[in-house]
């Protein structure tokens, strides 16, 4: 799949799959999961684990003002701080 995948092995009951902030995957399996049996899990959920890498990614870039750059460099306008916190009274 090309991306970092952490996967621990634990005593719990049921498969726990995660992409964090930064990117990476994230497996919890019971003890006795077999390799192979996370192995078929992670191939039936790549599009999810893509799709989730991409979403991660759009925050990233939304957290660090790209799309607002990019936006003005377009010839939009620039946001307002707080324009959606604000209530009109």
């Amino acid at each position: 799949m090309g991306m970092e995948i952490e996967i621990i092995k634990e005593k719990r009951k049921t498969l726990l799959l995660r992409v964090t902030k930064e990117g990476n995957v994230l497996v919890k399996a019971p003890l006795r999961y077999s390799d192979s049996g996370i192995q078929t899990f992670l191939a039936s959920k790549k599009g999810w684990i893509e799709k989730q890498i991409k979403r991660q990614q759009v925050l990233r870039d939304f957290a660090s003002g790209f799309h607002f750059d990019r936006a003005k460099k377009q010839g939009s306008k620039r946001l307002k701080k707080n324009t959606f916190l604000s209530s009109k009274s």
